[in-house]
């Protein structure tokens, strides 16, 4: 027979509802206990058995992570359960969990602290470096130890595409003409070796000869120790025609008198180099008369 009931029992201040309808009497109130142990008294101030302070029978999971934030166990848990957690993104506010975050599982973010042995949730690091690996292979190693991953990409997890880039100012090479219009993987190609996520692209010591990325359609003739400097004679990311060309300076043959009025193509052949591919030819060229004129017979 029953002697203590469950309307009995609400007038101590704790109802005796799902699931501690099913726990043992000697559960809470232990017989090892002096009675005053045992069945302490609601009206003492030092009382913390009441429904809403379920930590005056269970022990604390977290490891007091909540204590200085003032937080109970039902401000994130339901009374009638431990799991699911009562806790979701409005909750959440002092990291707002938008965009891909939204749907990332909890424990993905905060792991078990192996020297506590409990899971991290107070003191959690925000920073993208502390749960995301360096998918740069290094490159920005400089630029993460003073800041993060937010000073390139957006903050609100929406998207990894970077944000506004001002490539003149933090890579000192400013983007006009036919370049403002290339797609970034045109310029920054895979990077190779180790270290490196698959797919990680070359940013850091990107080369910027126009010939690290465009083809040379003269076929070395303007090769310097090894070097093609195409904007030797073409300045402009516009058009490839517009010229900047001192023949009299840059080349062993000056125009004077009549030779100023000739057209290019009249000194520069177009001359075939293999099958279905021509060339203008600049170099090698004689500078004689006879190299263009020949012998007049009389």
């Amino acid at each position: 027979m029953k002697l203590i009931t469950a309307p009995v029992h609400e007038a101590t201040g704790f109802r005796l509802e799902k699931p501690h309808d099913r726990v043992e009497c000697r559960k809470c109130h232990p017989a090892e206990r002096a009675f005053a142990a045992r069945y302490p008294d609601p009206a003492l101030p030092a009382y913390r058995r009441r429904e809403s302070q379920c930590e005056g029978c269970h022990r604390d999971v977290h490891e007091g992570q909540f204590a200085a934030a003032g937080k109970g166990c039902l401000d994130c848990h339901a009374r009638t359960h431990f799991l699911p957690a009562q806790f979701g993104l409005a909750q959440h506010g002092t990291y707002p969990l938008t965009g891909a975050h939204a749907a990332v599982p909890c424990q993905d973010c905060h792991q078990v602290n192996a020297a506590a042995g409990t899971r991290q949730f107070a003191a959690t690091a925000r920073e993208c470096k502390a749960c995301h690996a360096d998918p740069h292979g290094g490159q920005f190693s400089r630029e993460l130890a003073a800041g993060d991953c937010s000073q390139c990409h957006r903050g609100d997890a929406s998207t990894f595409k970077i944000q506004p880039f001002d490539h003149e100012r933090l890579a000192n090479y400013a983007l006009t003409g036919a370049h403002a219009q290339a797609a970034c993987e045109s310029c920054h190609r895979e990077l190779p070796g180790s270290g490196a996520a698959p797919g990680a692209r070359r940013y850091r010591n990107t080369d910027r000869e126009c010939a690290a990325c465009h083809r040379d359609v003269h076929l070395g003739q303007f090769k310097d120790d090894g070097k093609v400097l195409c904007d030797s004679c073409h300045p402009s990311t516009t058009t490839w025609k517009e010229l900047d060309f001192d023949h009299n300076r840059q080349s062993r043959f000056p125009l004077d008198g009549v030779h100023a009025m000739v057209a290019c193509q009249d000194c520069h052949p177009r001359v075939q180099v293999a099958e279905n591919r021509f060339i203008i030819q600049y170099k090698p060229l004689g500078v004689e008369c006879r190299d263009c004129h020949g012998f007049v017979k009389r």
